[in-house]
């Protein structure tokens, strides 16, 4: 399991105990537990929500990396059964930009590659020449005009390239959408907590200064009746 993930559900776990042992702790131990029970419902109900946000949101970045890495495998691939210079160079340029941003896609690729009996160390070798070269650099040192090709090959649109890449980043912002769809109901369910919370208060006030009523109009009967007997 990524630590990320083990990270986000403690936190949402111990957010969830420490109110459960907030209301338990500061209830009015004379008055009725029915709505202590009912804020620790709505608690249990608001981190399992948070629970299956967050697990939703890493299921869902775990699939669009498996997709991009088995996208870009099959891309290599056909960079290699061909002369596609342009297509290997924006291969090896997406696998140094997923190498700074996401190393798990390149670690899934690696996975693949090895699966598919293939050297391992070679996809990191691609994003590290890609890297060098985009740097104006080259890991083989060519000569000027070599550099130059070189050069120009990345430069060079690779269009069927480009449209899958396009299409897995679309995917990835209608998850993004979907996270944020998710997180707004969330919101939602917390609004209705404290809204819950704030009615039970003025129900607990209304119960308490019905209290007092009684408890003087207990007072007057005694004290009429005291009256009365003396």
């Amino acid at each position: 399991m990524d630590a990320g993930l083990v990270v986000s559900i403690a936190g949402v776990v111990i957010a969830g105990l420490a109110g459960l042992l907030g209301v338990w702790m500061q209830r009015d131990s004379h008055a009725r537990r029915t709505w202590a029970w009912v804020f620790s419902a709505l608690i249990l109900i608001s981190t399992l929500v948070q629970l299956v946000n967050t697990s939703s949101k890493a299921r869902d970045s775990a699939t669009v990396d498996t997709k991009l890495s088995t996208v870009l495998v099959a891309m290599s691939d056909l960079a290699s059964t061909g002369d596609r210079p342009a297509l290997e160079q924006y291969v090896g340029a997406e696998l140094a930009v997923q190498s700074r941003t996401n190393p798990r896609v390149v670690r899934k690729v690696q996975k693949r590659v090895a699966a598919a009996g293939g050297d391992p160390a070679s996809v990191t070798r691609m994003a590290s020449e890609s890297q060098r070269i985009a740097s104006g650099l080259s890991s083989k040192t060519p000569a000027a005009s070599g550099r130059a090709t070189r050069a120009a090959n990345v430069r060079q649109p690779a269009d069927g390239a480009r449209e899958v890449i396009d299409d897995v980043r679309e995917k990835v912002d209608g998850t993004r959408e979907k996270v944020d769809g998710a997180k707004e109901k969330v919101d939602d369910v917390e609004e209705k907590v404290v809204d819950v919370k704030e009615k039970a208060d003025d129900a607990k006030e209304k119960v308490d200064e019905t209290k007092r009523k009684v408890d003087g109009a207990r007072k007057k009967v005694a004290d009429t009746l005291e009256e009365e007997g003396g």
